[in-house]
C-alpha cells in the first residue's frame, strides 16, 4: 500500500511456500505478532476475518478486499503509514493451525544507486520510501486466529482529528480490553484482597493479645 504513488499492488497468487528467505522472515514475524500484547475476540464476532479463515479456497481474493479497503480508509490520512499486508496460513509446532496478518510498516531508507550521464557512471544517493521493516519489529496491526479466538494488535491513530485503529474501521471489531490490562485488573484484585486479609488477621492478633 504506497501511498506516495496512490498505488497499491495485491497479489493474484500465494508467494512460493519453499522461498527461504521469506520463509524465515515470517516465522519471525508471527513469533513477534505471538509476543506483542494483544486483545481478543471471538471469530464470530468478526466477518472480515471468518470469511479469510473459513473458505481457503477464496484466501487470496479475500486478503486483497481486506487490502483494498485498508488502503482506501488510510489513503487520505496522513499519521498512518502506508506498508505490506503479509496474510499468511501456517501450523505452529503443536499443529495448530493459524491464519493472521502483519502490517508491515514503510520506512525510508537511503540508498546507494547507479546512474548514467551521457554513458558516464555516476553513483549517487537515493531515498527509498517502501523499506520493510525487520522482522523482529514490534507489530503495530495485525491479528492471529488460533480455534475461534482471534488475537488483535491495533494501534490508535489520529485520522484527521478522529480516532482510528485497524480493529474497530477495518475488522469492525468494538473496543476490548487488552488480555494484560485484563491480568493486571486481577492481580490487583487478589493484592488488595490479601492487604485486607493480612489487615483482619493483625487486628484480630491484637485482640487475642
Amino acid at each position: 500500500m504506497d501511498k506516495d504513488s496512490g498505488n497499491v499492488v495485491v497479489s493474484h497468487k500465494a508467494v512460493d511456500p519453499s522461498d527461504v528467505v521469506m520463509e524465515e522472515y515470517l516465522q519471525k514475524a508471527i513469533e513477534k505478532l505471538m509476543k506483542t500484547e494483544y486483545t481478543e475476540a471471538n471469530l464470530a464476532d468478526c466477518r472480515v476475518v471468518a470469511n479469510l479463515v473459513n473458505h481457503p479456497a477464496d484466501f487470496v481474493a479475500n486478503s486483497a478486499q481486506i487490502s483494498l479497503d485498508f488502503f482506501d480508509a488510510i489513503k487520505g490520512a496522513t499519521k498512518i503509514n502506508g506498508g505490506d499486508l503479509l496474510f499468511f496460513r501456517a501450523q505452529n509446532d503443536d499443529l495448530v493451525d493459524m491464519t493472521g496478518m502483519i502490517k508491515l510498516d514503510y520506512n525510508a531508507k537511503y540508498l546507494h544507486s547507479i546512474e548514467y550521464d551521457e554513458d558516464l557512471l555516476v553513483n549517487t544517493i537515493i531515498q527509498n520510501k517502501t523499506i520493510l521493516p525487520a522482522p523482529v519489529t514490534t507489530v503495530k496491526d495485525g491479528f492471529l486466529v488460533m480455534g475461534d479466538t482471534i488475537r488483535i494488535q491495533s494501534k490508535k491513530y489520529d485520522n484527521n482529528g478522529e480516532d482510528w485503529t485497524f480493529a474497530q474501521n477495518i475488522l469492525q471489531i468494538p473496543v476490548v480490553k487488552k488480555v494484560s490490562e485484563e491480568i493486571k485488573v486481577i492481580e490487583r484484585t487478589v493484592k488488595e484482597t490479601a492487604k485486607k486479609i493480612h489487615g483482619k488477621r493483625c487486628v484480630d492478633g491484637t485482640r487475642n493479645a
